[in-house]
């Protein structure tokens, strides 16, 4: 699964735009439903082809032209596709760690496996722990085969990636020079809406603190203003009171 598993197809006629690129392009638009749709569609797309055609289908080697999807390049000759769960975590985890080294994963904590898990969800391609187990198994076994490797340093390779987070990629200068500037300046939006969010969190807030105020106040008011008259009509309902308002009545009617 390292360098996006060209190791294993037959390297002619690469895409020049392709899922993964159009995906990553949507993140860092935040245009979400349209990396949704995407997702649907590739998922969508590779469920419909024969097992060794799905193998193939990398997010990378699916070109998107005129909003069609169609397989690039085919896999090598001697490659093996695994069973169809295994194919769902190779193409997943494929996607997820183009992803985090583009610096477009969604969440700076998320591990490319993790990650991974969520693009099955997305697209409907779903698998277990087991299934990327045998995944990466047949994928290490194969890409040293091809490229002369030793089998337990690509294993090794592919588990020590499906850890890492893009701050790890980073670190690892996994991330290019070009992707970590476009992160960079994402990152730095986010800030921006974050900032402005809390701050009209603060106004907001304050607002309502100013509006309780004014009705815990105006509440005491109307509480205070209930007690007055209600000592006033206890006042006119005494004797001496009721005597003195009868008099007054006689004398503005003689008046």
């Amino acid at each position: 699964m390292r360098d996006t598993g060209w190791a294993l197809v037959q390297d002619a006629g690469r895409p020049k735009v392709d899922v993964a690129s159009t995906i990553v392009d949507h993140v860092r638009r935040g245009a979400t439903a349209d990396a949704s749709a995407l997702y649907a569609q590739w998922g969508a797309f590779v469920t419909g082809l024969a097992p060794r055609a799905a193998f193939a289908a990398t997010a990378d080697n699916v070109s998107v032209l005129d909003e069609e999807l169609r397989l690039a390049c085919d896999l090598r000759d001697g490659v093996e596709p695994v069973d169809a769960d295994a194919t769902s975590a190779r193409l997943c985890w494929h996607l997820a760690r183009m992803l985090v080294l583009a610096g477009a994963a969604d969440d700076p904590d998320i591990t490319v496996e993790l990650l991974a898990a969520r693009i099955g969800g997305h697209t409907g391609l779903r698998f277990d722990g087991a299934a990327l187990a045998r995944a990466k198994a047949h994928e290490a076994s194969f890409a040293a085969m091809v490229d002369n490797r030793d089998p337990n340093i690509e294993r090794a390779l592919l588990d020590e990636e499906g850890a890492w987070t893009m701050r790890d990629a980073l670190t690892a200068g996994a991330i290019t020079e070009h992707d970590a500037r476009i992160a960079l300046a994402a990152a730095w939006d986010s800030c921006a809406i974050a900032c402005a969010d809390r701050d009209r969190a603060e106004v907001a807030a304050i607002e309502v603190a100013a509006t309780r105020a004014l009705a815990q106040s105006l509440g005491e008011e109307l509480e205070r203003d209930e007690w007055i008259r209600a000592r006033l009509r206890k006042a006119k309902a005494t004797k001496p009171a009721t005597l003195a308002i009868a008099a007054r009545k006689r004398i503005l009617k003689r008046g």
